[in-house]
């Protein structure tokens, strides 16, 4: 339904919003392909049983490289992304991979390719830079040896959160 919608219509949406809505992630996949200028995207799966929309596929359909056979794509994804918060009350590694979700955000922070023009910056098909990512667990902790190297984003300016269930 949504798909249709979006596929029809000419407006730019730049703030995609998803609570509580169960979703496959392959269809969010889908969504946001047709969604290229696309600026700010928040996923909250934590009220939602199966299927859940945060999962490894989706952090690797993020990931400014994608290096994965499971991610059948030609270009990168949300080339415009600045601002990611997603939540998940997923517990398991395999429904979620940390490794992942950190080299995800890694590969989208260069300071060299941001500028404060988004617009104009994306009109030569660059990548925007992330500028804020926020990550949290309602239903494990953080393991903070994973996300140790995101302090080192948020040093040099990205915003970083990332919180578990007993932070």
């Amino acid at each position: 339904m949504v798909n249709g919608f979006t596929s029809r219509s000419s407006f730019q949406l730049t703030t995609l919003s998803i609570k509580f809505i169960p979703l496959l992630d392959s269809d969010l996949i889908d969504l946001l392909r047709r969604l290229p200028s696309l600026h700010h995207l928040t996923i909250d799966d934590s009220n939602t049983t199966s299927p859940r929309p945060v999962t490894s596929l989706l952090v690797q359909s993020l990931h400014a490289i994608p290096r994965t056979s499971s991610v059948t794509m030609f270009s990168v994804l949300v080339k415009r992304l600045q601002t990611l918060s997603l939540t998940t009350s997923a517990e398991a590694q395999e429904a979620f991979n940390d490794r992942d979700f950190v080299d995800m955000v890694s590969s989208r922070w260069f300071l060299d390719g941001y500028t404060s023009d988004s617009d104009s910056m994306n009109s030569n098909g660059r990548m925007a830079c992330l500028r804020s990512v926020v990550m949290r667990f309602t239903k494990r902790v953080v393991d903070e040896e994973v996300y140790g190297p995101l302090k080192y984003l948020e040093e040099e300016g990205m915003r970083v959160v990332v919180v578990g269930q007993s932070s």
